[in-house]
Order: C-alpha cells, then structure tokens, then sequence
C-alpha cells in the first residue's frame, strides 16, 4: 500500500500538465507533444491507444489503464508511454508489491 502510495504521490509532483499548447516543435502527424512545462507527454486530439510520437529522439506510446498495468506488472520501461488516455490510476489492485523505481514525470495525470 505504501508503494501505492509513492507512486501516486511521485505521479502528482511531477506531472501538472496543460493540454493548451501552441509549441509543437515535432511533425504534425507525431500522436504526442510535450505539454508548455516542458516535462509532460500528452496525446493528441485523435490519437489513439497505441499511436506512437516522437519528442526529443525518443519514441512515446500511448497506452491504456490496463496496457499500463501489464507493462508494469511484467518489469517493462514504462518511463516512454503517455498517460493521456487514462483518466483514473485509483485502485490499482495488484500493483501495491511491485518493486517500482522508473521515471514517470512525463506521465499527463490532468484527468482530463
């Protein structure tokens, strides 16, 4: 529970992101653009779950709640996926004994 915990608190600190950006420095057709704090991934009006971008050299996937917890769940680098598509991480049942300790301050938790 307390790994819960960390990782919802660790996702709130450092992913506040805004949808309202004018600074899309990537190709027009790239399924993600990086939000105007310079950190957060966030998906493009008609992208869909499994579109992929570039931002920086490096690729981004968007994926769903249970993609996520999979990729979780199986030890993959989860420190490349936009979150955009996911509106809620609350009970996530299964995941409070994995040993996590990726980067996730890219992940968009606006909840929008």
């Amino acid at each position: 529970m307390k790994k819960l915990l960390l990782l919802s608190l660790t996702i709130l600190l450092f992913s506040c992101g805004d949808s309202d950006s004018d600074s899309d420095e990537n190709s027009p057709t790239s399924a993600v653009y990086l939000a105007p704090n310079g950190v957060t991934v966030i998906a493009t009006e008609g992208s869909q779950i499994g579109d992929t971008g570039s931002l920086n050299g490096e690729i981004y996937t968007i994926v769903n709640r249970q993609t996520l917890r999979d990729m979780v769940l199986n030890g993959e680098d989860v420190s490349k996926v936009c979150t955009s598509k996911i509106t809620s991480l609350t009970d996530y049942i299964g995941l409070a004994n994995v040993d996590f300790t990726q980067d996730i301050s890219s992940w968009d938790v606006s909840n929008r």
